[in-house]
């Protein structure tokens, strides 16, 4: 019985893949804002497969209380890792921003950056 209960995690172990097509990572000046504040972010993307499928301009920005005002095209850091830089506006106190991507084989990456409004 501990036998099988032995080989049944290591076939579990081995045979796990995170549930993630891209990492996202989003990096803001600061975390801490005010209302009306203008507040530069970049977002690194790291590709999980080295042939994603999915184009950049796929990524999705779902902001929530607050406004992008600036986008920039992306730009390639190395390999499959790309960086994007926005400028937003913080227009509530619950101010955040989701990057999220879609994939067919590793499902949905997804990042929320939130915001303390002071």
């Amino acid at each position: 019985m501990n036998k099988m209960i032995i080989v049944f995690a290591v076939i579990l172990i081995l045979g796990f893949n995170p549930l993630a097509a891209c990492i996202i990572e989003i990096t803001p000046t600061s975390k801490q804002a005010k209302i009306g504040d203008l507040m530069p972010v970049t977002i690194v993307l790291k590709y999980e497969h080295r042939r994603c499928v999915i184009e950049l301009k796929d990524t999705q920005f779902k902001p929530s209380g607050l406004e992008i005002i600036e986008k920039s095209d992306w730009q390639t850091i190395s390999s499959g890792v790309y960086s994007l830089k926005l400028k937003v506006r913080i227009k509530d106190v619950k101010a955040s921003l989701a990057v999220i991507r879609e994939c067919e084989k590793k499902g949905i990456s997804e990042e929320i950056l939130k915001f303390k409004v002071i």
